[in-house]
């Protein structure tokens, strides 16, 4: 769909294509999902906008579509939206991503995101890795914020089990 969005030539630049989708609020079923993702409507084009912005402009020159990255590293992955998680794997060779995340951090109140699996169809065959164990806080911190956490993580995402740093009573 966005190959032919694309081809037909109204646009002058990447941004102008990208803002036109935002703008409209087009709602894009990707091959990969029955699912449908709303691109939602921002004033201000951010860093989380980047990759869709290269991607686009890669398709405007026409100049062969090949992944120009061998490498990529992504955090805050639980912030991007399905389409710019779809742009850097377009950007990227296979096997060339890694990304990070929380879903217990999600910033993004238009990508409600429950669970990696939604993105599984999208990166293709993934390696997942859950960590288990806490290396931020001591096990003061980590056991008092588990126990407020938890309710709302149930069912949607797992909390860390282990925590090795001593600390001061909360």
């Amino acid at each position: 769909e966005l190959n032919q969005f694309l081809n037909k030539g109204f646009f002058k630049n990447p941004q102008e294509i990208y803002q036109k989708i935002l703008k409209d609020s087009l709602q894009i079923r990707f091959n990969y999902s029955e699912k449908m993702h709303k691109i939602s409507v921002q004033k201000d084009l951010t860093n989380f906008d980047l990759p869709a912005l290269l991607l686009i402009m890669i398709m405007m020159q026409g100049t062969g579509y090949h992944a120009p990255l061998q490498y990529a590293v992504v955090d805050e992955a639980q912030d991007l939206r399905p389409f710019t998680i779809w742009a850097i794997r377009q950007l990227v060779s296979t096997d060339g991503l890694i990304m990070f995340g929380d879903l217990g951090q999600n910033l993004n109140q238009d990508n409600p995101l429950i669970s990696w699996e939604e993105y599984a169809p999208l990166l293709g065959d993934v390696n997942y890795y859950n960590l288990e164990t806490n290396f931020r806080s001591t096990k003061e911190i980590f056991d008092y914020s588990n126990a407020i956490i938890k309710p709302f993580a149930e069912g949607k995402y797992e909390l860390p089990n282990k925590c090795y740093l001593k600390g001061e009573k909360v």
